[in-house]
């Protein structure tokens, strides 16, 4: 698959962003993220591009080693937020 797959349901896409994250299987994010991605974020900024935004989640994985626990998702129009848990 490739990240043109269609996900109507943003709860939806958020939960498989976040799955992906959690259990570090990023290549899943390859089905559902545009290959041109930008990410800003406290944790990262200016990073572009899907492969740049997996070598991010994986240094992320090896130096830290976290469980991600899902708290909550919010989901307003076209647009996702979660709230994680770091251990």
């Amino acid at each position: 698959m490739s990240w043109q797959t269609k996900i109507k349901d943003v709860s939806q896409l958020a939960l498989r962003i976040y799955k992906a994250f959690a259990h570090n299987d990023l290549d899943k994010w390859d089905e559902f993220i545009h290959p041109e991605v930008k990410l800003n974020s406290p944790a990262g900024r200016d990073i572009t591009g899907l492969d740049a935004l997996k070598s991010f989640g994986a240094a992320f994985h090896a130096a830290f080693r976290p469980n991600i626990d899902l708290i909550d998702h919010y989901v307003a129009g076209d647009r996702g937020l979660l709230t994680v848990n770091l251990q």
